[in-house]
């Protein structure tokens, strides 16, 4: 593994259908009886992707001279999407396109470069289009992506720096739906939290922002920092947690516009 991977990250990634996850999304609540009749009907295809990543730390090795690393694991995160496509498939890409803005969104919060990102992506939607190809009658389409976070501990740093830095679901924004009765409000609290709350990767040290009032810990390498319309500023993943709840700067509890449209 090369010492010198830029930020300190690196990812890796593998493609898979595995009919193992259906029974695990219909007890999450992904699948429904209702899908399978459909898409055993062919009145519909059901495709079903479920984001698998690892968090690890890769440590050097107290030798100086040697350039060994030993792998600890994390945490690891499951993110499952599904969507309905149409007989003749018209609409895949379309909803493809529209589901995978969330990943997008997630894999940008692992720190992995927009290239990547892309290049990952594009070949899901590549193998999924190759699975159909090969047996268009499949009604269901369960697709795994299996990623590896690898936060990697430089020259002179220490472990603790690295593990400070290191990519956790702790320092990512919760996905989980936002809890609201009001369904019109709930997406638009969804929409701003997702595209419209400000995000700007910092450093140590960087004037942004100190201390995060809320956790009251400093941003460390790489963290996402946010600023409210009161210019207060926070963790991204802090303020978002406070957000899902009150619409309020934690601060001066100015109050967030969400629909400026009215």
């Amino acid at each position: 593994m090369d010492p010198n991977l830029g930020y300190g990250y690196e990812y890796s990634y593998a493609i898979n259908m595995d009919d193992n996850i259906i029974p695990a999304c219909i007890e999450a609540d992904i699948l429904s009886s209702n899908d399978e009749a459909l898409a055993v009907s062919n009145l519909r295809k059901v495709h079903v992707f479920v984001i698998q990543t690892k968090f690890k730390v890769i440590r050097k090795l107290d030798d100086d001279e040697s350039d060994m690393y030993d792998c600890e694991m994390m945490e690891t995160e499951d993110l499952r999407i599904k969507f309905l496509v149409s007989a003749d498939r018209s609409d895949f890409r379309e909803l493809f396109d529209q589901q995978f803005s969330l990943i997008h969104f997630r894999l940008s919060e692992y720190l992995m470069p927009d290239d990547q990102i892309l290049a990952l992506i594009r070949q899901v939607f590549d193998f999924t289009q190759e699975i159909v190809s090969v047996d268009p009658s499949v009604p269901i389409v369960p697709i795994v992506v299996d990623v590896d976070v690898c936060t990697l501990q430089l020259d002179g740093e220490t472990i603790y720096d690295t593990f400070d830095r290191a990519v956790t679901p702790d320092c990512l924004t919760p996905l989980e739906p936002v809890e609201k009765e009001n369904k019109l409000c709930r997406r638009r609290v969804w929409d701003f939290l997702l595209y419209d709350l400000p995000r700007v990767r910092v450093d140590k040290g960087s004037g942004l922002m100190e201390e995060c009032p809320i956790c009251m810990c400093g941003p460390s390498r790489g963290s996402l920092v946010s600023w409210l319309p009161c210019k207060h500023a926070f963790h991204s993943h802090c303020v978002t947690r406070w957000l899902i709840k009150r619409q309020s700067c934690p601060l001066c509890r100015h109050e967030i516009v969400l629909d400026k449209g009215g």
